[in-house]
């Protein structure tokens, strides 16, 4: 249950300012990742299925410079995302990640802004 974040619409750009500006687009972006990685989170537990808030307080964030990893972690997750034989998925993480979509965007290209100043 893992969704990659593409950023391939601005990929010359972000290559052209890396060779000008190395450290600071890398800090940058490093910074647009962890605020992308929030939003994620903040949408996903928004539509988490919810009975005992179990599921919902266990989507958490880890962030390292150039990746970050939303994932909830109670053992049953899978199931509800993806689906059982008896009971239809949920794709709670999948959503959270499409309402983002938009605002993701809008971080990376504001940090790739505030680098190049």
């Amino acid at each position: 249950m893992s969704i990659k974040i593409n950023l391939s619409s601005n990929a010359d750009e972000v290559s052209r300012a890396m060779k000008k500006k190395p450290k600071q687009v890398g800090f940058h972006m490093a910074i647009a990742i962890k605020k992308s990685a929030f939003l994620v989170e903040q949408f996903a537990k928004e539509v988490t299925p919810y009975r005992f808030g179990t599921l919902q307080r266990s989507i958490a964030s880890d962030i390292y410079p150039t990746i970050a990893t939303i994932a909830p972690h109670t053992n049953y997750a899978v199931f509800v995302h993806e689906g059982t034989r008896y009971m239809t998925g949920r794709p709670f993480m999948k959503r959270g990640y499409k309402m983002a979509q938009a605002q993701i965007r809008r971080v990376f290209s504001k940090e790739l802004k505030k680098a190049l100043k």
